[in-house]
């Protein structure tokens, strides 16, 4: 039974892939909750005159832990699981959206309410976030038709 037990294991020092995924998601999770306390502090904080704020150190700090799950599985495998190519340009595409939405504030100011949302800047973030977060989304689905493919 011994013997079962250790040739199931994975070989390799890859993370299996479920727990990939969990990993993933608490980072997409971090992304989220950093994005959600910034929308709050552009409505909420009138003295908010500056790109360095604790929240964007939250929100950016998420796409950082994105990136880093990503990148590191890219730079020591050569590939990803099926579903996390899109988040992988996602997180190319944030990190421009991330210089261009200082340069924004930097020269055009802190927007609030609704304009925070219009800012192209953060329409690029927006945009960018939504194929970074969706990564295991697309995963589950790939898995799912996997499955449906073998099973029939």
């Amino acid at each position: 039974m011994a013997i079962i037990g250790a040739a199931a294991r994975p070989t390799g020092r890859a993370l299996p892939a479920a727990w990939y995924h969990w990993l993933f998601l608490a980072a997409t999770a971090w992304l989220v909750g950093g994005a959600f306390l910034d929308n709050w502090a552009h409505a909420h904080i009138a003295t908010l005159d500056t790109f360095f704020t604790p929240w964007h150190a939250v929100m950016y700090s998420g796409y950082a832990a994105c990136a880093a799950v990503l990148g590191v599985r890219w730079l020591r495998e050569g590939s990803l699981p099926d579903g996390y190519g899109l988040s992988l340009a996602g997180c190319a595409l944030f990190a421009v959206g991330g210089v261009a939405d200082l340069v924004w504030h930097t020269f055009f100011g802190i927007e609030r309410q609704l304009a925070a949302v219009l800012s192209p800047s953060h329409l690029w973030l927006i945009v960018a976030g939504g194929l970074i977060i969706t990564g295991t989304v697309r995963a589950a689905r790939a898995g799912a038709d996997r499955q449906a493919a073998t099973s029939g």
